[in-house]
């Protein structure tokens, strides 16, 4: 599966996560290495979630497909060939879907960190859920949870936006879920 973001999307500003590593080919910190692997977790785990909810499940699909065939024709021209180069497919670039691709980045990492604060805060176990207590102060994580949230909601508005000027193939359907801001009691 392809990702569209990496956890480099959660190395500063408002979205910084402790140890997330800035080059995640490089870490070797074990530190990093479990920061890098949990959140391409959280990724994979909610990336379709979010398309699903904010182009569609049939464009989602439409996207994810020619990504991953642009990342395979990548991977194959990368590698060196015994035989003819004319034999590698190239994927012509569609630029709709690369608008797609690229608009949505930063709204998916405000998806996923908002799923992140949600998911940590209650680890389940066999016995019930285990609320995560610590002697450091913690921030409000309904508050966050919220903020997080509305961020993501004024980005996908203005995508909305510069989808209608910048989509002419493709039809794009989202959930109202997705431009509709929270307050920290999620109402």
């Amino acid at each position: 599966m392809v990702r569209l973001i990496d956890c480099t999307y959660f190395t500063k500003g408002e979205r910084l996560i402790q140890n997330a590593p800035i080059d995640p080919a490089r870490c070797t910190d074990q530190n990093e290495i479990a920061v890098r692997e949990s959140i391409n977790g959280w990724i994979d785990s909610e990336q379709e979630n979010f398309l699903n909810a904010m182009i569609g499940a049939v464009m989602a699909k439409i996207l994810l497909a020619y990504l991953e065939a642009k990342a395979e024709a990548d991977a194959e021209a990368a590698e060196p060939t015994l035989g003819d180069p004319a034999e590698t497919e190239e994927v012509e670039e569609d630029e709709e879907l690369e608008f797609l691709a690229d608009s949505l980045k930063e709204s998916l990492a405000d998806f996923v960190l908002y799923k992140m604060l949600r998911g940590t805060t209650v680890h389940m176990v066999n016995t019930g859920a285990v609320v995560l207590k610590s002697s450091n102060e913690h921030e409000n994580t309904a508050r966050r949870q919220a903020s997080v949230w509305n961020a993501m909601v004024e980005r996908n508005k203005r995508f909305l936006k510069d989808a209608a000027n910048n989509l002419e193939t493709y039809t794009i359907c989202y959930e109202k879920s997705m431009v509709t801001p929270i307050n920290a009691l999620n109402l």
